[in-house]
């Protein structure tokens, strides 16, 4: 009891939510009405002008050798797209409140490639009870940290109605 707890789920597609538990129920990604979100990584070689996803997923790509790995603490996606190997891990460290990605890439040929990774997550940081609207979308910051490599977002206005869920 009042602890704050995080949970993320991964489909085998590399689709999911990602919820944190705590007196307001904050959702942090997008549902798309499918019990699922958009979070996925969007891979492009620059010099072909080719842009694929490891699971082949919303983009329609074709991926040779897709793999999906589910463990208690991680999933693993990987595949092969033209010759280039890529993998994505995602966790939840053991009692933290944010999820991990970890991206691999290996050129399986001899030709030098520029490859670019395009993460994409819609972030929502709204709570999953129904609160009127006007209060939606005000307590939302999001920002990219340098020191982290990554983005970092937060409520920084707290639902005033919190008090009828303790």
């Amino acid at each position: 009891p009042g602890e704050i707890e995080y949970y993320s789920t991964c489909s085998h597609i590399g689709r999911g939510t990602s919820v944190v538990r705590n007196l307001q129920q904050c959702q942090i990604t997008k549902d798309t009405g499918l019990g699922l979100s958009d979070k996925t990584v969007y891979l492009r070689d620059e010099d072909a002008a080719q842009v694929w996803s490891i699971a082949g997923f919303p983009v329609k790509s074709e991926v040779e050798n897709y793999q999906c790995l589910f463990s208690m603490e991680k999933t693993e996606l990987s595949s092969i797209f033209k010759v280039i190997f890529a993998s994505q891990r995602v966790f939840v460290p053991r009692g933290k409140t944010f999820e991990i990605w970890t991206m691999t890439l290996k050129n399986e040929s001899d030709k030098l490639r520029k490859i670019s990774l395009f993460p994409y997550v819609p972030l929502n940081l709204e709570s999953i009870f129904p609160f009127p609207h006007e209060y939606l979308g005000a307590n939302k910051a999001y920002a990219f940290h340098k020191e982290i490599n990554g983005m970092f977002a937060e409520n920084i206005h707290p639902y005033e109605y919190q008090e009828l869920f303790r």
